[in-house]
């Protein structure tokens, strides 16, 4: 936790205050003996101005901690600060900065004394947090400022915000009925598909009555098997596709998209998986997945690996047996081919609108029809979970 030095208006105020010493210095000299009294107090607060940082974070150590583990877009957080101050000076005027995701002043620290405070922030966007933590001191005429990290013992990951998700779409495989498919191996619900004679331990109720008095012997019926789904979502991070900036950038808003059918459909029980940029995570159900994957779509950043929408398409085409949704904004869709976009398991989710593409690009053809388009930030809600939306 070393200190270091913050220039503040150096660089403006220092020159000017030597100027000023120096035209003192001159009247002292040449003019009138009251000049010494200008030049002194000038030098004063020279050396307050470079001296007084520094002697007011010299003793000054602290930790910062976050109380939960994860958090939500939009919840907030309580994070404990410590800070102690083991120098014989108090300290006036030091603040504490988290990399700018709050800051908080803390007027005086006694000497030779601790203060603890509880600090609210407000996850306004996914990631890490809190990282950079230092204080900052500038007192008492913000010539110079100093500053000192602050150890950062317990960081807190905030998930991307969800929004409630429409059911499975349809597809070739069977019905849908709460989350299940319906498959074509044997079992006991769905549509018929042959009879055998009866095996013991057969149910009653699926004895075909019919074919038993027309064979004189016991028939059983064989049904459809329901089986849970596997879905495999791929989501377009190429930045070229991309538009916006801070919060509301369409990468923000298509990874909150994601982290929706996450929760949505994860919490059924449905095995989900994810292609997110060069990183692949196989389909897995539970809260341990469901962890893995929100963890991963917080944390992605511009400094991971990338990977072509289209390569990623062509990577999962073997993969028959997972319905695939694609989540990309109208620029990456147009540029796939109508062979990528033909896949009776795929899906696409498309990002279309001025705050998601730039305003040449809104109208640009795509070679496959959309599940679900989202053209609006504010109806984000509405036009996923609004059947009328899906253009099946």
């Amino acid at each position: 936790m070393s200190q270091g030095r913050i220039a503040t208006n150096w660089y403006v105020s220092f020159p000017l205050l030597l100027a000023a010493s120096l035209i003192a210095g001159i009247i002292w000299l040449l003019i009138h003996p009251h000049g010494m009294v200008i030049l002194a107090g000038l030098v004063c607060v020279q050396l307050l101005g470079v001296l007084g940082p520094w002697l007011n974070l010299v003793g000054c150590r602290g930790r910062i901690e976050a109380v939960s583990d994860r958090a939500m877009e939009g919840d907030t957080v309580s994070v404990l600060m410590v800070v102690e101050n083991r120098s014989w000076f108090p300290s006036w005027g030091t603040s504490v900065e988290a990399g700018g995701a709050f800051a908080s002043a803390l007027p005086y620290i006694g000497a030779k004394g601790v203060l603890r405070e509880q600090l609210r922030f407000q996850a306004v966007r996914r990631g890490r947090y809190p990282t950079g933590c230092r204080l900052k001191n500038a007192f008492p005429f913000g010539l110079m400022g100093r500053q000192r990290e602050l150890d950062c013992r317990r960081c807190f990951i905030v998930w991307p915000k969800t929004f409630a998700v429409p059911g499975l779409p349809d597809s070739d495989s069977g019905s849908r009925q709460d989350g299940w498919r319906l498959s074509h191996r044997v079992g006991t619900g769905g549509d018929f598909l042959a009879v055998r004679p009866y095996r013991r331990g057969d149910a009653l109720r699926h004895i075909h009555w019919s074919q038993t008095a027309r064979h004189d012997q016991l028939v059983v019926c064989e049904r459809q098997a329901p089986t849970r789904p596997v879905v495999m979502l791929f989501l377009d991070v190429d930045p070229d596709h991309h538009y916006g900036e801070g919060p509301d950038h369409s990468l923000e808003w298509a990874i909150r998209i994601a982290a929706s059918f996450v929760v949505g459909w994860g919490d059924l029980g449905i095995p989900i998986g994810l292609h997110l940029g060069a990183e692949v995570f196989p389909p897995a159900s539970g809260g341990r997945q469901r962890r893995k994957l929100l963890d991963a779509l917080a944390l992605f950043g511009a400094c991971s690996q990338q990977q072509s929408l289209a390569q990623a398409l062509d990577k999962g085409e073997g993969n028959e047996d997972c319905v695939q949704i694609v989540i990309a904004p109208a620029p990456a869709l147009a540029l796939l081919s109508a062979r990528q976009g033909c896949l009776p398991k795929r899906h696409f989710v498309a990002l279309r609108g001025p705050a998601f593409v730039r305003v040449k690009e809104i109208d640009t053809p795509m070679p496959i029809r959309p599940w679900i388009e989202v053209t609006d930030p504010a109806r984000v809600a509405e036009q996923l979970a609004l059947p009328g939306n899906h253009h099946e």
